[in-house]
């Protein structure tokens, strides 16, 4: 698993964990705040968000101004199990 699914799933659950719902809205905010948070530099957490589109686990297009929607799928990624992969 590469370093862009690595840092998304980190992502997923750390969004989780502060108590993302499926198809809620997160503020663009609290992304950034959990890429300080976990010591990434703007480009990596840009890259997690891109590969967690490119997923299907976050919606950036459908969400209110200055937010991204957790999809089902991206809810269901956050709660599996990490791996070293």
């Amino acid at each position: 698993m590469g370093a862009n699914e690595n840092h998304a799933k980190a992502l997923l659950r750390a969004l989780i964990a502060a108590g993302a719902a499926p198809d809620s809205n997160v503020a663009n905010a609290q992304i950034a705040q959990w890429g300080k948070d976990s010591s990434l530099d703007p480009d990596d957490v840009d890259a997690a968000l891109a590969h967690a589109t490119s997923k299907g686990w976050i919606d950036r297009s459908s969400s209110p101004a200055g937010t991204i929607r957790l999809t089902r799928a991206g809810f269901d990624n956050g709660n599996a199990a990490p791996t070293d992969a």
